[in-house]
């Protein structure tokens, strides 16, 4: 777990770089880039620790308490 948290910050740190890089020569792209890489590495993390059962999934009765 300590690596892939290793590897989600590091991939947050270099989006975080690149968006305040002025001095890209296309910074809108460079930065979209950046933003896919670190979904392609938060998206690797999910395929290797599933969710366990339960964690992600919002309680019934908060469901349906919610307004309509």
């Amino acid at each position: 777990m300590p690596h892939a948290r290793r590897r989600l910050q590091a991939a947050a740190e270099r989006l975080v770089q690149t968006v305040h890089d002025a001095s890209l020569p296309h910074p809108v792209q460079t930065v979209l880039a950046e933003a896919d890489a670190l979904t392609a590495v938060v998206d690797d993390i999910t395929a290797r620790f599933p969710p366990r059962a339960g964690v992600l999934a919002p309680h019934r009765d908060i469901i349906a308490a919610r307004p309509t």
